[in-house]
C-alpha cells in the first residue's frame, strides 16, 4: 500500500498537472485532477492511520465518521461530483470554475490535511 509520503507526492503532482491544464484552458481535466489531488491529500492521512480504503465509497465513508475529517467532507464532496461530472456526463467545467475548485475546495482540504499530518 502507497505511503503518507507517495499519497503526499501524488497530490502534488496532480495539482501541478491540474494547473497547467488550467493555463491551456482544459477546466473539464484540471476539475478532475484537483480531485484526485484531494483524495491522494486524503490518502496520505489514513496511510499515516495505517488505513487503505479500498473504493471511494470506502473512502467517503472513513471521511465521513472521521472527527478530524469530517469538516472536510463537503468540499470532497464537491470535488468528487464535479470530476464525476466531467468524466462521465461530460459536462463543461469553465477553467474559472475549475481555479474556483483548486482554491476553494483543495485549499480547504490542504489546510486540514497539512495541520493533521503535524501531529
Amino acid at each position: 500500500m502507497p505511503t503518507e509520503a507517495r499519497h503526499l507526492n501524488a497530490a502534488a503532482h496532480n495539482k501541478q498537472l491540474a494547473r497547467s491544464l488550467l493555463a491551456s484552458l482544459e477546466g473539464e481535466w484540471a476539475a478532475v485532477l484537483t480531485f484526485y489531488s484531494a483524495l491522494h491529500l486524503v490518502d496520505s492521512y489514513f496511510a499515516r492511520a495505517g488505513l487503505h480504503p479500498l473504493s471511494h465509497e470506502m473512502r467517503k465513508e472513513y471521511i465521513r465518521r472521521t472527527s478530524e475529517l469530517r469538516r472536510i467532507f463537503a468540499d470532497y464532496r464537491s470535488l468528487e461530483t464535479r470530476s464525476r461530472d466531467a468524466r462521465y456526463s461530460l459536462l463543461r467545467i469553465s477553467p474559472s470554475a475549475a481555479q474556483q475548485l483548486m482554491e476553494n475546495e483543495l485549499t480547504a482540504i490542504e489546510t486540514l490535511v497539512a495541520s493533521l499530518l503535524q501531529n
